[in-house]
């Protein structure tokens, strides 16, 4: 698929142009979309951004319906991309197997979501997280074009 899967980072990046890396995320944004790239999110992706934008400190906090209508927003430009319970076991219990501890089980979930998806390309603000995951079939990068290192 020519798409590309946004991270929950840079999905919050684009929420408020006084975040962080607001403007490098919505440069890369518009770049991929601009060549036609289609914006793939994994809902796991979703349930992540509307908790931390709804628990960041002011002023970068959304209260829960400005969340939601960002996410109502985001949801209309993209495809959604999720695990059945059957695939989320499946992936939790490789995840198992490999080692994984902790929250690196939810980027692991992403990983296997941009894969589901068919996209080449995950964008991510952690690149480290991400290097894992990386191989000849999923290239991990930041919106700077950046690449991970495994």
């Amino acid at each position: 698929m020519n798409g590309f899967l946004y991270d929950t980072n840079c999905l919050v990046a684009l929420a408020k142009t006084s975040q962080q890396h607001y403007a490098a995320t919505s440069t890369d944004y518009a770049r991929r979309r601009s060549v036609g790239q289609a914006l793939i999110i994994a809902m796991h992706s979703v349930e992540e951004a509307y908790s931390v934008l709804t628990r960041s400190p002011p002023p970068l906090r959304f209260r829960p319906d400005e969340a939601w209508t960002l996410i109502e927003d985001w949801a209309g430009q993209a495809q959604l991309v999720d695990l059945i319970p059957e695939e989320r076991l499946k992936t939790v219990r490789a995840g198992a197997g490999l080692g994984i501890t902790g929250g690196q089980i939810h980027d692991f979930i992403i990983a296997a979501c941009a894969r589901k998806a068919g996209v080449q390309t995950l964008v991510t603000w952690n690149l480290r997280h991400f290097a894992r995951w990386a191989g000849p079939d999923l290239e991990v990068v930041n919106p700077l074009g950046e690449r991970a290192q495994a």
